[in-house]
C-alpha cells in the first residue's frame, strides 16, 4: 500500500487590476455613443 503526503499552504487572491472588457457592453456603449451624436448633429439624408 502506498501512500501521498500533501501539504497545502494558503495563498493570497490575486487582486483584478482592471474591469473585465465584456464585447455585449461595449457594443451597447458604442452604440448609445452613436445615437447620441447622430441626435446632435443632425444631417439631411434627402
Amino acid at each position: 500500500m502506498n501512500q501521498l503526503n500533501v501539504m497545502l499552504i494558503a495563498q493570497p487572491k490575486p487582486v483584478a487590476d482592471e474591469a473585465p472588457r465584456r464585447i455585449g457592453f461595449r457594443l451597447a456603449r458604442a452604440l448609445e455613443e452613436e445615437n447620441a451624436s447622430d441626435s446632435a448633429n443632425p444631417q439631411d439624408e434627402a
